[in-house]
């Protein structure tokens, strides 16, 4: 068996891991493909690039 979700279980996590999730929490967010507004579509460009 091969368990492929080691995003979710390997620590520690790169610095730069730590970054973007500050600052997503400090700037706020949205769901990347789930409407038009700003974020969302912010979300979208980072999810994709």
């Amino acid at each position: 068996m091969i368990y492929f979700d080691n995003a979710a279980t390997s620590w520690p996590k790169p610095a730069g891991v730590a970054a973007a999730v500050a600052g997503f929490i400090t700037d706020g967010g949205g769901n990347p493909g789930r409407s038009g507004h700003r974020k969302a579509i912010e979300a979208g460009r980072v999810v994709y690039s």
